[in-house]
């Protein structure tokens, strides 16, 4: 059997996060009583620029699917996330290597009294998805009274 390549890891990763997001998004949409938006690969990102999966207008996800995650590999691939978000986007990268499941690095704020600041953190997925559904939640707030 032959491996796959490179570029179809990186596009099957990348449907495989879209069908992960997708769930949570279509969960709080109904429940709010919303159209939810299609969670969908960025077609455009190798003419244009941009991160890897578009739908929600506040995050800019990149994925990741490597034989193995070095910690020269993450902070690339955590710079390249960074440059795509910019100042307007929520950065957040999925990765995964061979054989395992994806794993989230990304920017977890704290508040302590009258402190507050933000650190790096890498979670799992099914963790992610539990902010992901609470940011969800929050950000319609926002539109939805």
């Amino acid at each position: 059997m032959k491996p796959a390549s490179v570029r179809a890891k990186g596009q099957n990763g990348e449907r495989d996060v879209c069908a992960f997001l997708q769930t949570g998004v279509d969960e709080v949409y109904q429940f709010l009583k919303l159209q939810p938006p299609a969670m969908h690969r960025n077609l455009q990102q190798t003419q244009n620029g941009g991160f890897d999966i578009a739908g929600i207008p506040w995050i800019a996800i990149e994925v990741k699917h490597h034989a193995k995650a070095t910690k020269g590999l993450l902070a690339d691939w955590w710079n390249q996330t960074l440059r795509q978000a910019g100042e307007t986007f929520e950065p957040v990268l999925f990765y995964r290597t061979n054989g395992n499941p994806f794993r989230v690095r990304m920017f977890q704020y704290w508040h302590a009294g009258d402190k507050q600041g933000k650190m790096l953190v890498d979670i799992s997925a099914k963790d992610f998805m539990t902010w992901f559904r609470w940011r969800l939640y929050f950000e319609l707030g926002k539109v939805v009274k």
